[in-house]
């Protein structure tokens, strides 16, 4: 597997003693980074760590004000766009996506394929079902900062064991051309 192409996190992943946070998105309010920023403020207390958000938007401004506000510079980094995400979800030890909703979050099945431990929170369409329940990875409650700090925490603790040969085949293409032509031929 190729090595991200971002010095910081490279170091720091070689560092071994500092947690690996990813999140990945476009930089606005529905993402909910706001509320993850937040919650790394609550983080910092309890373990040390690194969050890297992937991305770009039009809420940049106001989530990079929000981080030096808060003395968070050494432990978030917004990286903006990357040529090769995977490389970063591969390296990470927890994902996380905060999205207030979602339609098919896909950056939670590449996570998953990528064999990275994953929280989210439980919006409208998609994360509970991705997630079967919870089985593949902690939901907490959209928007609350502090739940979403305890999950993180709690993940991170006692991460979950998951088969991502199951995921793959779940959502391979092959195998979703099957199921829309079971559906197609049976009216």
């Amino acid at each position: 597997l190729e090595i991200p192409k971002n010095k910081k996190f490279n170091y720091l992943k070689n560092l071994k003693k500092i947690k690996i946070l990813l999140a990945c998105g476009r930089l606005a309010d529905q993402k909910g980074f706001m509320t993850l920023i937040k919650a790394s403020y609550i983080l910092r207390k309890y373990i040390n760590f690194h969050l890297f958000i992937i991305g770009e938007g039009p809420q940049r401004k106001e989530l990079e004000k929000y981080i030096k506000q808060k003395k968070l510079d050494d432990n978030i980094s917004l990286i903006g766009k990357v040529d090769n995400p995977f490389t970063f979800m591969a390296k990470s030890d927890l994902f996380i996506l905060s999205s207030k909703s979602e339609g098919l979050p896909g950056v939670l099945i590449q996570a998953l394929i990528c064999n990275t431990q994953v929280i989210s929170t439980d919006c409208p369409h998609g994360p509970r079902e991705i997630l079967k329940n919870g089985l593949y990875g902690n939901l907490v409650k959209v928007n609350d900062h502090i739940e979403l700090a305890k999950g993180i925490i709690n993940q991170l603790n006692n991460p979950i064991i998951y088969d991502n040969e199951e995921i793959k085949k779940r959502y391979d293409i092959e195998c979703i051309i099957s199921k829309y032509k079971k559906i197609k031929f049976s009216y």
